[in-house]
């Protein structure tokens, strides 16, 4: 009687069969998403049939899940990413990361990267959360070069905007206005009266 063989590994499925008096077939491979590479996925002869001492029983094993490709999601939407991955059969992580030169939303990177995976492997996404944001200091009343001096170590760029030309050049207020959020890196223009 044809031995249980499923799930064995070669070797073991070998040995159940010599102990019973039958031989190893023909062995051939498929891809199997449930069952593990290099075990027997099914043979040529149902389990518990009866059969002639030295008859052989070919046996199909695992190569693991069928592979896929994996396309390059790199500034594309990370929702529209997760849906096509797990559509392929993979499983899909997220993080966060502030970004300033990918949009808020979007895939930063992803590991592995583009190319062949298999179905059931893991796809990390690292997804941009947009620019820091940062609010701008009050600078009202300062003269130009310690208001310069503290929107520069804030993180913003700083040009000027001379209402009048008095000489005095102090702050009158900024563009954005103080406490405003805006990213990192961004121009603030100061004007002076």
């Amino acid at each position: 009687m044809v031995p249980a063989l499923r799930g064995l590994d070669l070797p073991t499925a070998t040995e159940n069969l010599t102990k019973l008096q039958l031989a190893v077939g023909t062995v051939t491979q498929a891809y199997d998403d449930d069952v593990e590479t290099g075990k027997v996925i099914s043979s040529s002869v149902d389990e518990g049939t009866p059969l002639k001492p030295g008859t052989a029983v070919d046996l199909l094993l695992s190569q693991g899940p069928a592979p896929v490709t994996m396309a390059d999601w790199t500034n594309k939407s990370a929702k529209d990413a997760t849906a096509a991955l797990k559509a392929q059969g993979l499983k899909v992580t997220t993080e966060q990361q502030n970004n300033a030169e990918v949009d808020k939303g979007d895939v930063i990177s992803q590991t592995p990267p583009a190319g062949e995976v298999h179905r059931g492997d893991t796809v990390t996404l690292l997804v941009s959360k947009g620019p820091v944001l940062k609010a701008v200091p009050n600078v009202r009343g300062y003269y130009l070069d310690r208001a310069r001096e503290i929107l520069t170590k804030a993180g913003f760029e700083v040009k000027v905007n001379r209402l009048i030309s008095f000489g005095f050049d102090r702050v009158v207020g900024t563009t954005p206005g103080a406490g405003k959020k805006v990213p990192e890196g961004s121009t603030v223009t100061v004007n002076l009266a």
